[in-house]
């Protein structure tokens, strides 16, 4: 398969997956119910039915979106949340190197006219 590296995973990187996995569907699932009790959850098929006056709002939300994400990002490069044992941002870094190496590694055997 491209794009698909094998990366040996410990015993407690699989249980640091497993609890993000449970934890991000627990999170979003209980999330949109509160907002469907609320009544801010609002349904719609397109565009065309949300008022134009809205519209800046999901730019915004966009933009928060990527502030925040950096912000948690960057905490998470902190000494004593880079390999806690419950939030092991390391992991991340370990996915993602081998992908790099690998692209790497395919660009050098493109400029050399290797293909495969």
């Amino acid at each position: 398969m491209p794009n698909k590296f094998p990366v040996s995973l410990s015993f407690r990187d699989k249980i640091v997956i497993g609890i993000n996995l449970v934890g991000s569907y627990a999170f979003s699932h209980y999330t949109v119910l509160l907002l469907e009790k609320s009544g801010n959850f609002v349904s719609v098929s397109g565009w065309s039915d949300v008022p134009y006056y809205e519209y800046p709002l999901f730019f915004f939300w966009v933009v928060m979106d990527e502030v925040f994400f950096f912000l948690i990002h960057r905490f998470a490069h902190k000494k004593h949340v880079y390999n806690h044992i419950l939030y092991s941002h390391k992991m991340h870094h370990k996915f993602k190197g081998e992908r790099a190496k690998r692209a790497s590694l395919l660009l050098e055997d493109s400029r050399d006219g290797i293909t495969g």
